[in-house]
């Protein structure tokens, strides 16, 4: 079997858990100032504000709970999440963190790394690490060692 047609188990990353907790405290601190202002302004803009971080919070325990969680390397692409990218749609790779990596895949026209391209090896790390970097050799991907530049 090639090298490259290989598949590793992935996580969301732990910076997701982090999100959630705080968008949850965030929910909790509107709620207590919904109730203690007699504001009507005050009173819809908390409101306002509970109902985006209730949505963010569903939308990140559902990114959590997805299945499968796989990364299928191709020759030429890549399977994350069940959405393929191919090598050529892609900018450059991400590599943050030492014992607990980050990995982001960073398309062409994109500003941030999206969230189902942002990943953690589950098992196998040292080798995932080894298989995605012979995948970028093979394929002339950039990769940089730094901070995975996404929006949340």
């Amino acid at each position: 079997m090639n090298h490259l047609e290989t598949t590793y188990s992935i996580k969301h990353p732990f910076g997701t858990t982090i999100v959630i907790f705080s968008f949850t405290i965030q929910i909790f601190l509107q709620v207590y100032l919904m109730f203690n202002s007699d504001n009507v302004f005050i009173y819809v803009l908390t409101s306002l504000t509970i109902f985006m971080c209730f949505f963010l919070v569903v939308m990140f325990i559902k990114r959590l709970l997805m299945k499968p969680k796989w990364i299928h390397f191709k020759s030429e692409s890549l399977t994350i999440y069940n959405n393929e990218v191919h090598a050529a749609d892609i900018e450059i790779i991400y590599i943050q963190g030492y014992f607990w990596q980050s990995i982001g895949v960073k398309l062409h026209n994109k500003k941030y790394v999206t969230t189902n391209l942002h990943f953690s090896f589950h098992k196998d790390k040292d080798s995932g690490v080894i298989t995605l970097m012979e995948w970028t050799r093979h394929n002339k991907v950039k990769v940089k060692y730094g901070q995975v530049k996404n929006l949340f």
